[in-house]
Formats: structure tokens, C-alpha cells, sequence
């Protein structure tokens, strides 16, 4: 048995759903779990890592068969951590989980729900990270089983000014914007889709691009000036701006070791929903997102636009990944709600 596209399971949420039905077909087999994170993070090259850590016995009911074994710790839970270290894919098992600090596991387990931790410090392959994770409740017989997530470099973000690149599939996976500063509060890089976020709650950024909207500047300024950081790095600020029922709440933090800082951006619906800045289409993808969303089939828009059919199903395949989803109809109803957002903050100025 195989993972199929596994290129589409770039959120922690579909990692852990396809977990919780794998359970429910009463597939319990711990090499066919690893095989799935392996090709997960096989098929998400920006991820430093894919894991899962499940409570005792709740997996298959044979821990102790496997105290000690690859991928496990004494206890033999089934907790692997798959990750890139030296060029290479390595398997290792998941460390601290059972800390009350560790929330990276208890957030997703104790709320029921996926959540992007906010960056902190973690052993991976013998070398402390400055990591953020995604992670998600795997559900069984509504019982939280355990948790899957994804782990991301922070240094990667470091190279956007180098490969901008970077940042829009890091953002696609975490379902947050992100804010490069200098030591001094000036801006080294924002998304585009960051960018227009920010643009819609705070004000529009000055003419240099490496100003933020004086509101939010004054903000990380202020901060900056009173040496908010010196004494704990563990230590950040929280603002949120309002607009109607919306709001975007941004995070203050630091690298503990680049000499930069951090804005963590997410949207908020009424509920508390997060919503991640949604990555830009290019000019084609939204030409074949407007055919799909006028009903045409992928052999019907090869036709119109003279492309092959393989292209259209590529590109759809973007759309999906960009908007987070995964069908036409759920991309349908992403793109509408997205214009019509688009559409009032064109009203607004």
C-alpha cells in the first residue's frame, strides 16, 4: 500500500486526518506510518521536519514490543520525528513531549483543533533549531490519539532577501504571514500577500519598501528603544488591529542568534479562525481558475487555451496548494470569497 500525492499533504491537518482514517480502516502497521512521513517530507522540501507523537498504546497496543527500537524511546511509544539533517532524510524519535512546555504537542491535543506554534528553540539531529511547528489532533472515535505536525527552519526565512521564493510555500504551510526586520525595526523582506494584509488593517507602507505602516512602526520602535528583549528571548509583544469582524494579530519575536527580529501575521475571523495570507496566483493560474470556476473541465480549458491537458491539471494543482484545498469546489468557493474580500478593500480606499 502507498501514500497517494503525497505532494498535496502540506498541512499538518491532512497529514493528521489521513492518520485518523488510516486508523479507522484498522491499518495500525508502524513501518507503513513511517513510510507516510517519509514521503511527506520528501514531497514538502521547505519542511525541516514531519512527525507524529501518539499516546500510549493508542496506536496498536504493542509499546512495549518496541522500547528502544528506531524511532521510538524507552517507553515505546510511537513518536518518530522525520527529519533533514546533513543532506540526508534521518529518523529519530520526538524528545520532551510529555513537558508542560511542550506545546507544540499540547496545543493541537488539549484545543481539537491544527495550530501554528509561535518559533522556539529544538534538538534536532544533536543541534538546537530555531524552529515554529504546525501541528494537528489525530482523532479517533472523538479521542485525541495523538498529534501530527510540521516543523520549519526559521533560518530559512533569513535568505528571502536572496530567494524570495522561500517564503510563499513556508507561509502555505504554517497558514502565516511572516515579517523579516533588522536589528533596528527596518523591514528586509514581506511577502506580497503579507504585504496587502497589512496594508488592509494598519495603512499603507511608505514609499521605501523597508518601512512599515507608522502605526506598526511606532509599535516595534517603542519596543525596540525600551530593550524589551534584553532580559528573556523568550519574551514577545502581541498587537491587533480591528476591521469589522475580522482582525490581524501580529507578534513581536526574535531570532535568539541572527541579530533580527520577527512578525508573526495572522488574520482572525469573528470565531477566532485563523485564515493564512493567501498566496498570489500567477497571471495563468487565475486564467485557468476562472474556467474551472465557470464549470469547464480540464480537457475544455486545454482547448480554450491551447495548453495541454497535463498543464491544466499542473496548474490546478497550484491552485489548490496556494488556496489551501483540495477540489474544485472548495477552490471555487476559496477564489469567490477572496474577490469579494478584494472587492472591499477596494471600496474602503
Amino acid at each position: 500500500m502507498t501514500l497517494d500525492r503525497s505532494d498535496t499533504v502540506n498541512r499538518a491537518g491532512h497529514l493528521a486526518l489521513i492518520f485518523s482514517s488510516l486508523k479507522a480502516l484498522g491499518i495500525s502497521d508502524r513501518a507503513f506510518f513511517n513510510d507516510v512521513l517519509r514521503g511527506v517530507l520528501l514531497a514538502n522540501p521547505c519542511v525541516l521536519g514531519v512527525w507524529s507523537v501518539w499516546e500510549p498504546n493508542a496506536l496498536d497496543g504493542r509499546d512495549t514490543e518496541f522500547a528502544g527500537a528506531l524511532g521510538h524511546d524507552t517507553s515505546g511509544r510511537f513518536v518518530p520525528l522525520w527529519h533533514r539533517h546533513g543532506g540526508k532524510i534521518q529518523l529519530e524519535p520526538n524528545t520532551n513531549y510529555d513537558q508542560p512546555e511542550a506545546e507544540w504537542y499540547f496545543a493541537a491535543s488539549r484545543r481539537r483543533r491544527e495550530v501554528v506554534i509561535d518559533p522556539y528553540e529544538y534538538p534536532v539531529g544533536g543541534k538546537w533549531l530555531f524552529i515554529t511547528s504546525q501541528a494537528a489532533p489525530i482523532m479517533s472515535n472523538g479521542n485525541c490519539v495523538g498529534v501530527a505536525g510540521f516543523d520549519i527552519h526559521m533560518d530559512s526565512l533569513l535568505e528571502a532577501e536572496q530567494k524570495p521564493a522561500v517564503f510563499e510555500p513556508i507561509e502555505a504551510v504554517l497558514g502565516r504571514g511572516h515579517v523579516l526586520l533588522d536589528e533596528h525595526g527596518a523591514m528586509r523582506y514581506c511577502s506580497h500577500s503579507t504585504r496587502r494584509l497589512i496594508t488592509r488593517y494598519v495603512g499603507k507602507c511608505p514609499d521605501s519598501s523597508r518601512v512599515l505602516p507608522e502605526p506598526l512602526h511606532d509599535l516595534v520602535i517603542k519596543k525596540l528603544e525600551r530593550g524589551f528583549f534584553s532580559s528573556s528571548r523568550s519574551q514577545n509583544s502581541e498587537w491587533t488591529f480591528e476591521n469589522g469582524d475580522h482582525k490581524l494579530v501580529m507578534r513581536f519575536t526574535r531570532h535568539p542568534h541572527a541579530g533580527c527580529f520577527l512578525l508573526l501575521v495572522d488574520e482572525q475571523f469573528s470565531g477566532g479562525k485563523t485564515c493564512a495570507p493567501a498566496a498570489e496566483l500567477t497571471p495563468r493560474e487565475q486564467e485557468v481558475a476562472d474556467w474551472m470556476c465557470q464549470g469547464k473541465s480540464n480537457e475544455e480549458i486545454a482547448i480554450i487555451l491551447g495548453i495541454s491537458v497535463h498543464t491544466v491539471k499542473n496548474h490546478l494543482d497550484k491552485v489548490f496548494r496556494k488556496l489551501g484545498v483540495e477540489n474544485r469546489y472548495a477552490a471555487a468557493v476559496a477564489l469567490q470569497f477572496r474577490s469579494g474580500r478584494r472587492q472591499e478593500t477596494q471600496a474602503r480606499t
